[in-house]
């Protein structure tokens, strides 16, 4: 009996051990390996491609500058674990939506940044609009704290946040700071003027401001994984 409740316990050591052994390794090791991956990858040259001929007015370094959005977006998607999050620009949006038609390709990347494929999933007409803001505000947190900059009173722009007002992108989600209020409008296709609303600036901030915090085209990314622009990752 002694024996036996030896083996037990051994067993139960071992478990243990491994659990938390594997626990530290993923975030000590794994996701650190996985988060280089994504800022060093380099996107097939037909990606860029796709996007010059969406967007001739793009020069090749403002194409290198949307792809580098891309890749904030998922790093935000790695750092928000199991949350959906938003994403704000219609142009980023648009070269995900190229990567993901590169299957193999895509497929490939999501294999070693995410360890499974990352959806992208547009928002549904049924989605509450509550949902998508929120989903939007922790982009909006998650941006800020990669570069620094203090979501509540921010003195700039986060990169994913600019792209479309920075790029003038038709039909585009345009943010601005005046007087360190965060505002949103969209800029339409035959017209360089446009309305723009405050938003509340973080998921934890109470009142004031528009639930109407944008996204391009309806989609979002996260969660496990699915995504962006008017559209969620989640």
């Amino acid at each position: 009996m002694n024996e036996q409740y030896q083996l037990i316990l051994l067993a139960l050591l071992i478990y243990v051990v491994t659990y938390f052994g594997h626990r530290i390794w993923h975030k000590k090791i794994r996701i650190p390996r996985r988060r280089e991956f994504i800022k060093r990858y380099h996107f097939s040259a037909s990606i860029h491609k796709k996007l010059a001929e969406d967007h001739p007015n793009l020069s090749s370094y403002d194409i290198n500058t949307v792809l580098d959005g891309l890749k904030q977006f998922f790093i935000i998607a790695h750092i928000a674990e199991n949350r959906r999050i938003g994403m704000p620009s219609l142009i980023v949006d648009t070269a995900w939506h190229h990567f993901i038609l590169h299957t193999a390709e895509y497929n490939h990347f999501c294999k070693k940044a995410f360890g499974q494929l990352f959806n992208h999933r547009p928002n549904s007409s049924i989605e509450k609009p509550e949902d998508v803001a929120s989903e939007l505000k922790l982009t909006w947190q998650i941006a800020c704290n990669i570069e620094n900059v203090n979501p509540k009173h921010p003195t700039r722009i986060p990169l994913l946040f600019a792209l479309d007002s920075k790029l003038d992108i038709p039909n585009g989600n345009y943010y601005e700071l005046i007087e360190d209020e965060l505002r949103f409008g969209q800029k339409n296709n035959d017209s360089h003027s446009q309305t723009t609303y405050p938003v509340t600036m973080c998921a934890s901030c109470a009142g004031g401001g528009s639930n109407n915090f944008g996204g391009s085209g309806g989609c979002s990314g996260g969660g496990g994984c699915s995504g962006g622009g008017g559209c969620s990752g989640g």
